[in-house]
């Protein structure tokens, strides 16, 4: 073999290993990834792939950075694929007629919304709450002072009948 074969082969050798490598890295990334989406505390991923905590949260957060980008976004990405997790789980059961995996659905489809900027229910308004509410307390008081203006007239023009008429049962027994 000649020497310019012998460098041809060393490189090849090297670039397979390097490649080797750079899969071994990814495939370790990836697995932190898969483990952190479906839930594990960095603790209990540490453990499951023989490293230290640190370690497991950095490796999750180059997974987060390498198949995401920006780290909000990427949150975000993760909590998507933990919903698409559950939902696999559940949807079956859901189609099948049960009414808790039925619920369970609607509620990741709403969180999913919420996630995706579609939310169609927006955040009320403190500030408006709080003047319907003293819109509503003003309207129920005034209604219930004019109930009681009522009442009392009521009771005056009822006071007022009895002690106009004469009493007819002293009338009677007076006769007798």
């Amino acid at each position: 073999m000649s020497k310019n074969q012998q460098i041809e082969k060393t490189r090849r050798r090297r670039a397979e290993a390097a490649v080797s490598a750079a899969n071994t890295e990814i495939d370790t990334i990836a697995h932190a990834l898969n483990l952190r989406c479906r839930g594990y505390a960095y603790s209990k991923i540490a453990t499951e792939m023989g490293v230290d905590e640190t370690h497991a949260s950095k490796l999750v957060e180059e997974g987060l950075n390498l198949f995401f980008g920006e780290r909000p976004e990427a949150v975000r990405k993760l909590e998507l694929l933990r919903l698409d997790e559950i939902l696999c789980g559940i949807y079956e059961k859901a189609i099948c007629g049960d009414l808790q995996a039925m619920d369970c659905v609607l509620k990741i489809s709403e969180r999913r919304t919420q996630l995706e900027g579609f939310s169609a229910t927006p955040k009320p308004d403190p500030a408006e709450l709080q003047k319907e509410a003293q819109r509503r307390y003003d309207e129920e008081k005034r209604a219930l002072e004019s109930a009681m203006e009522k009442a009392v007239m009521l009771c005056a023009e009822q006071n007022a009948l009895r002690t106009s008429q004469p009493r007819t049962d002293k009338v009677s027994n007076e006769g007798q």
